[in-house]
């Protein structure tokens, strides 16, 4: 066993959770993940609106990151940039109405509960990270490709 800052690794066993690099150098930090989410991302398919968004496999959903623009004149998808989803709201960025907008939205869009959207990290920043409880890497990937379409 390994005692890291509060947690314990647990090498011996199949299931513990691994240390990784938390993917902003800015930071520094880490963060930690079991072995079954190292999968990964899967890209949309060439030629349609969503190239470039990264849609990662989880064991009961999926993640990607959308990039939040707070005060537009209306709630809408708008694009890719830089791997992310980039979504336009009409709340502004002031005591979280902008990342309910956000979720109400794509819960809306998904046609899923409210709790089954959910963003994992990014809360206080425009980039987000979003886990959707319940829906495969395909299924989210031809509905936000429809969205875009429209």
């Amino acid at each position: 066993m390994i005692r890291l800052i509060g947690f314990v690794l647990d090498a011996s066993d199949p299931g513990s959770w691994h240390l990784v690099p938390s993917g902003d150098p800015g930071l520094g930090l880490a963060f930690l993940r079991r072995p079954e989410d190292r999968s990964e991302p899967v890209r949309s398919k060439a030629g349609s609106e969503m190239d470039g968004i990264e849609i990662h496999p989880r064991s009961t959903g999926c993640t990607f990151q959308v990039v939040v623009v707070p005060r537009a004149g209306r709630n809408e998808i708008s694009g890719v940039m830089g791997g992310a989803l980039r979504l336009k709201t009409m709340a502004p960025p002031v005591d979280g109405a902008a990342n309910e907008a956000c979720v109400r939205y794509l819960s809306k869009l998904l046609q899923l509960p409210k709790s089954s959207v959910e963003i994992i990290l990014g809360e206080h920043h425009k980039r987000k990270t979003i886990y959707v409880h319940g829906l495969g890497v395909d299924e989210v990937q031809r509905i936000l490709t429809q969205a875009t379409i429209r």
